[in-house]
């Protein structure tokens, strides 16, 4: 379990910076992108390592903890997809911020 949390957060560190960057060299005006970046990071991150997983093969590992990056019970592309849809609603001025 101690190697899932890790992997987990090791999909964080590499999709904040990234995100961060990313905002600060195309959008800086915009906020929320980075947010928006490093969902997406985060989605492609653990569906990848997921989808590479021998271990799993033949089974159902989207849900699993031991697939993947998981953060307590949720799988990081799940962290990842909350992460973007909180973006687009505030992008969208659904949200207000």
């Amino acid at each position: 379990m101690l190697r899932l949390n890790v992997l987990a957060i090791v999909f964080i560190f590499i999709s904040a910076p990234v995100g961060l960057l990313s905002r600060q060299l195309f959008m800086p005006e915009q906020e929320l992108s980075s947010v928006l970046i490093g969902g997406i990071m985060l989605i492609l991150l653990d569906v990848d390592y997921r989808w590479r997983n021998a271990r799993f093969a033949g089974q159902a590992k989207w849900l699993q903890g031991e697939a993947g990056g998981q953060v307590v019970v949720v799988p990081v592309w799940g962290l990842g997809i909350v992460l973007l849809i909180y973006a687009v609603l505030g992008m969208t001025a659904v949200l207000p911020l």
